[in-house]
Parts: structure tokens; sequence; C-alpha cells
């Protein structure tokens, strides 16, 4: 009986062993923007009293920045904001100007996380892996009377990007804030360690 019990003990520990073997153990690059990015399309917001609503000037107007979440000197995603004036509406002026902000990748195998026509927002520790729907590009809030699609969010947000190496998945987080029309990107991580997923948030 010792025996068997001794040999079932020996098995176990070499199950242990070949799995600590296996695991490919988490490596955070994680990166603070100091000074944070900032981007908008938007100079000024000016109060037309013979309407009387605020629109966004100038009228029509797109800025964009590129990131480089994984450090290596090339540019993985921009994220644009764009002002459009289109008239819609004598009496409802302010629905004539639209506003926009994406999210793209540089590349086809640049991807960022999303539901439907929105990037996915993520909360902190929420993880970001292969299971999610991945595409190229992805709208983060759209408003305005010419639009065909609504929504908006203000404060911080996070998303999940993926950057595929060769046959190497790469997971990031990107922290942005939005403040009226103005987008701030304040950090990002990447695991540098193919394939494995990374929390929102993590930076070790």
């Amino acid at each position: 009986m010792n025996k068997i019990f001794t040999l079932f003990s020996l098995l176990l520990l070499l199950l242990i062993s070949c799995d600590k073997d296996n695991y490919a153990e988490d490596s955070i690059l994680f990166t603070e923007l100091q000074p944070p990015l900032t981007v908008t399309s938007v100079d000024t917001v000016v109060y037309l009293l013979g309407p009387g609503y605020y629109a966004p000037s100038p009228e029509d107007s797109t800025a964009t920045i590129s990131l480089d979440i994984n450090n290596d000197g090339i540019d993985d995603f921009s994220i644009s904001c764009t002002t459009m004036f289109y008239w819609v509406s004598a009496s409802g002026g302010s629905a004539n100007y639209n506003f926009w902000i994406s999210i793209s990748g540089i590349s086809d195998e640049n991807q960022v996380s999303k539901t439907d026509h929105f990037a996915k927002f993520y909360s902190a520790d929420d993880i970001i892996d292969n299971s999610e729907n991945w595409n190229q590009e992805a709208l983060l809030m759209m408003s305005g009377g010419y639009v065909p699609y609504s929504s908006n969010f203000e404060g911080n947000r996070y998303l999940g990007l993926k950057i595929k190496q060769g046959q190497n998945d790469y997971y990031s987080w990107l922290q942005i804030n939005k403040t009226g029309y103005l987008i701030t990107v304040m950090s990002h991580a990447t695991n540098q360690t193919a394939h494995n997923s990374i929390r929102a948030g993590q930076f070790e």
C-alpha cells in the first residue's frame, strides 16, 4: 500500500512539474505617457446667438494621432477625431454638427476589440484575449443628426488591442479619457508573452 501511495505521489509531482514547464509567464511592457497625448478636431465651441445653440469650430476638420503600443519604434494604431457640418434641421440646428472618434489599426494585423460598431470598453481587471470580437477599426463615439449610429461617453475607459506578428498574437490595453471633444491617451501595456491574455490595467 505504501509503495502504491509513493508511486502515486511521484506521478502527481511529475505532472505538476510538467505543467510548470509548459506555463509561459506574463511579461508586461507598461508605458505611462508623460505628458499624455491629446487629440481633438475642435478648436473652440461657440454659442450661436440667433439659432440659440452651441457649435464646434471649425465645422469640418479631422485630427489624428498615432500610437506605438509595443514600443518597437513602429506606429501600431491611430485615433482620429472628426467634425462635419451637414444640414439636416432648421429648428434643431445643433443636429447639423456631427462629431465622431475612431481608432484604427495601421495595418490589418493590428486590431481593436469591439461590440457591433463601437469599441468595447473594459473595466479594470477584465480579461482581454482571443475570445473577443476583433476588427481593424472601431468607433469610440458618434453624435449628430447625420450619423448612422449614436453613442457617447465621458471619463476614463480601457480599450482592448491585439497585434499579430507572424503566427503570434500579443494582447494590449489602452487607457483613454474623453472630456468634451478632447481625447487624452494616458497609458498602455502589452503582454510580451505571445498568446497570453492581459487584464485591463495590468502593469506587472
